[in-house]
C-alpha cells in the first residue's frame, strides 16, 4: 500500500481545485461555478431530490400521529430533518448548512439517520436475508468467510456503521456459517474485516486531519478507491487461505 500510494501521489506541477474554494466566493461567481460541476454536485444542488425527501418524511411523520403513535426520539429527529430538507431546498445547501453549525462532525450527524434508514430498509424488507441465502446457495465450508467478507464490505457501503451492520448481518450470518461447519468467530471476523475495507470508501476515519488542512472528502475519494481495490485482493487471497 506504500509504494502504491507514493505511484499514485499527484505531480507537483499539477494545481487541483478543491471544493472548500466554494465558500470563500461571492453569491455571483459561486452560481457560475456551479453550473461547471460534475453531475454529481449537480444532483446535489438540484431542489427537486432534497425537497422530494424532506416532503417524505414529513408526509410519513403525519401519518404516523394519525395512527396514534406516541412522541419519541426518533420520530423528533426524523420530524426536524425532514424540515431542514424542505425549508433547504436542495441536499447540497442542507449539507452546507450542517457543515456551518457542526464543522468536522456534520457528515456523521447528518448522514448516520439515513444510515439507520438504510438498514432498516434491508432488515425489514427481507433483502438482506435474500442477500445471505444467495450468497448460502454458491457458497461452500472453504469459500463461505470469503463471500461474508464481500457482502459485508457491500452492505458497509449502504451503510457505514459496524454495530448497525452486525444487528443486520450477525443473525443471519452466523446460523449459515454453523449449518456450514464453519466456525463462528472466523466468520465474526471475516464480517468485521468487511466492514473495515470497504470504511476506505467511507472515509469518516479522515475528517479530523480533513478539517485541519481544509479539504473535503470528496477531495480524496478517488485515491481510497483505488486503496480498496488492493486491500480487497489482498485481504480476499488471506482470508480465504488462512480463514
Amino acid at each position: 500500500m506504500s509504494i502504491f500510494i507514493v505511484l499514485m501521489s499527484p505531480k507537483k506541477n499539477i494545481i487541483s481545485y478543491h471544493s472548500a474554494d466554494l465558500d470563500q466566493r461571492t453569491e455571483n461567481e459561486t452560481a457560475v461555478a456551479k453550473d461547471s460541476l460534475t453531475p454529481a454536485l449537480k444532483l446535489e444542488y438540484t431542489p427537486v431530490l432534497g425537497m422530494l425527501i424532506g416532503a417524505i418524511g414529513i408526509v410519513y411523520t403525519a401519518i404516523s400521529f394519525w395512527g396514534g403513535r406516541d412522541l419519541d426520539l426518533d420520530i423528533i429527529n426524523l420530524f426536524f430533518l425532514s424540515l431542514g430538507l424542505l425549508l433547504h431546498r436542495s441536499l447540497g445547501q442542507y449539507a452546507e448548512a450542517f457543515m456551518e453549525a457542526s464543522k468536522s462532525i456534520s457528515p456523521v450527524v447528518l448522514q448516520f439517520p439515513f444510515y439507520a434508514g438504510i438498514i432498516a430498509v434491508l432488515s425489514g424488507s427481507g433483502l438482506g436475508q435474500l442477500i445471505i441465502d444467495g450468497m448460502i446457495s454458491v457458497a461452500t465450508p472453504e469459500t463461505f468467510n470469503v463471500f461474508t467478507y464481500w457482502v459485508a464490505g457491500f452492505v458497509n457501503i449502504f451503510a457505514p456503521s459496524g454495530g448497525g451492520q452486525w444487528a443486520l448481518q450477525g443473525p443471519l450470518q452466523i446460523p449459515a456459517a454453523m449449518e456450514l461447519g464453519v466456525d463462528p468467530s472466523k466468520t465474526a471476523m471475516a464480517v468485521a474485516w468487511g466492514d473495515g475495507w470497504t470504511n476506505l470508501i467511507q472515509p469518516f476515519w479522515a475528517l479530523p486531519i480533513l478539517s485541519v488542512v481544509g479539504l473535503h472528502i470528496r477531495d480524496i475519494m478517488g485515491y481510497c478507491i483505488l486503496l480498496s481495490a488492493i486491500v480487497g485482493i489482498v485481504t480476499s487471497i488471506l482470508i480465504f487461505f488462512l480463514y
